[in-house]
């Protein structure tokens, strides 16, 4: 099909394309110049950039957290610590004398030692401690004292106002040491009784004898 010819543009449009095409290579020669501008000013930039990085040098990042040794002794303790571990750990017990205390004059008592012992018995009167018998022990304490509790020792191995134990005697409660006698020696200990009936009924035991002191 044969082509049309086109329609001639228009007298007024004709002058504005020349003078388009009569500009295009200024406008061709500005944008270069512009975009060479623009690549000197990216390769100084750069340039400037690589000289300031080796100029100043490399900071290393801090540690935020900074672990201290008593930190790190209190990981490792912890480390060492497994649930077998503590399981097998019993929990620290408190001593028999402090659970179930021993008491004289409103202090509690710890036991020091235990001694066998010749456990007698006595009683004040004058078959006992002789006729000139007045109811003092040789400390210069009465009988009394104590509620008549209380024992004559050798004082070379258990001096005055030492604390014992003695079974079956005072219901297992400690008793001073406030009398001695002739005929007690070394290990033996005489208990006071009441009554002359009670300390012959008593006669002679060997016992395991516990010394106390004050716990305070």
């Amino acid at each position: 099909m044969p082509r049309q010819a086109q329609a001639p543009l228009p007298a007024t449009s004709r002058p504005r394309i020349r003078l388009l095409r009569r500009h295009n290579p200024s406008v061709l020669i500005l944008a270069s110049g512009a975009m060479l501008s623009l690549l000197m000013l990216g390769a100084a930039l750069a340039r400037e950039g690589t000289r300031g990085a080796q100029a100043r040098p490399a900071r290393i990042a801090e540690p935020i957290f900074q672990a201290t040794p008593l930190l790190v002794e209190s990981v490792h303790n912890a480390a060492r610590i497994t649930p077998d571990s503590a399981a097998a750990a019993p929990p620290p017990q408190a001593p028999a004398w402090a659970v179930h205390p021993m008491i004289f004059n409103g202090r509690v008592l710890r036991p020091v030692r235990t001694i066998r012992m010749k456990v007698t018995a006595y009683c004040p009167c004058r078959l006992c401690c002789g006729s000139r018998a007045h109811g003092i022990t040789a400390s210069g304490m009465s009988v009394y004292t104590n509620g008549m509790d209380l024992v004559a020792a050798d004082t070379h191995v258990l001096p005055f106002w030492s604390l014992v134990s003695i079974p079956g005697y005072a219901h297992g409660r400690a008793v001073p040491v406030l009398d001695r006698g002739s005929q007690v020696k070394g290990n033996h200990l005489d208990i006071l009784m009441p009554t002359h009936a009670q300390a012959m009924a008593w006669g002679v035991h060997y016992l395991e004898v516990t010394v106390w002191t004050y716990a305070d």
